[in-house]
Parts: structure tokens; sequence; C-alpha cells
């Protein structure tokens, strides 16, 4: 029931923010890959995995984590506004209507609804 709410919110977050993620971080590991370290450490014999991790990973980290870092008042921020946005509706008390009634009639002042305001019969003339 409550993954109904979620769905829709989290689909919105996610699709907002993985385009330019994802190419920065293909960025970051390019540029990485075509260092004087990186090259030199295949020259030697290797293997791409021990290069990728050993090399490759730890250097490109560093500005991925900065940058994680630095979105993380973002993402605060931005869950607030998703979350007034697609605001979960409160379920109602069933009252058989009696709460809806008095919104309506609270809302609508003292003319529409009997017994509030004093009646023309109830007035004193001047005389």
């Amino acid at each position: 029931m409550i993954l109904r709410f979620l769905a829709l919110p989290i689909s919105v977050a996610l699709a907002a923010g993985i385009g330019e993620s994802v190419r920065f971080y293909r960025t970051v590991f390019l540029e990485e890959t075509n260092r004087d370290y990186v090259r030199t450490a295949r020259a030697k014999g290797c293997g791409d995995g021990r290069v990728m991790s050993r090399h490759v990973l730890r250097n490109a980290l560093i500005p991925i984590l900065t940058r994680v870092v630095m979105a993380i008042p973002f993402l605060f921020t931005g869950s607030i506004l998703l979350e007034s946005f697609f605001r979960n509706p409160r379920p109602r008390l069933d009252d058989g209507g009696r709460h809806q009634r008095k919104r309506l009639r609270d809302a609508a002042g003292d003319g529409l609804h009997r017994n509030r305001s004093p009646s023309w019969r109830d007035r004193s003339s001047p005389t």
C-alpha cells in the first residue's frame, strides 16, 4: 500500500539526478585511464582488474566523493520539496461525514446554518 505512494517521488528523484551524475563519473574514469601511471602499470604487466582497482578507482574516487559530500544538503532540500509536492493523503475518519460537514459550516460562516445568528424576530426594534 505505501509503495504506491513512494513510486512516483522516487522515480522523479532518480530521473532528475542520474543523467548528470553518470556523465560526471564516466568523465572522471576516462580521465584517470589515460594518465601516465596507468599506462606504466599496464606496461609493467599488471592485469586490467588490478590496474582498475589499485590505480584508477583509488584516484577517481577523490572527485566523486567530493561531489557526493557536497550534494548531501541538496538531497535533503530536494526530498523536502518532493514530499511537499507528492504529499501522502491523510486517511479520513469514517464518521459519516460529520467531520466534513463541520468543516463546511466553519468555512461558510454564520449565514448558512441555523441557530447561529439571531433571526430578525429576535432583534429589538428601535422605538
